[in-house]
């Protein structure tokens, strides 16, 4: 799981995360996330949907064993984050 956190914070200094579930759905969408990372306590109705989406694009979606809380802080952020997304 340390290995998945470190990637995390080497894609956000690349700048190359999609923070929020509203604009990693747009991205599945659109074919622009190549990646897929849902917090432990992300919402089942959330979750299928990535899921939903993630199958048709054929997408990775890891479940993090870290709840949204903890991953706004992995990401620098003052506020919970339940879903990135690593753009292509």
């Amino acid at each position: 799981m340390a290995d998945v956190i470190s990637e995390i914070r080497k894609l956000l200094v690349a700048k190359k995360l999609v923070v929020g579930t509203k604009q990693v759905v747009a991205g599945l969408r659109a074919s622009s996330v190549a990646r897929v990372f849902v917090a432990s306590n992300c919402d089942k109705r959330t979750r299928g949907t990535l899921d939903y989406y993630g199958k048709i694009e054929g997408i990775d979606v890891v479940v993090l064993d870290v709840p949204s809380d903890e991953l706004g802080v992995v990401c620098k952020k003052q506020f919970a984050i339940s879903v990135l997304g690593v753009s292509k």
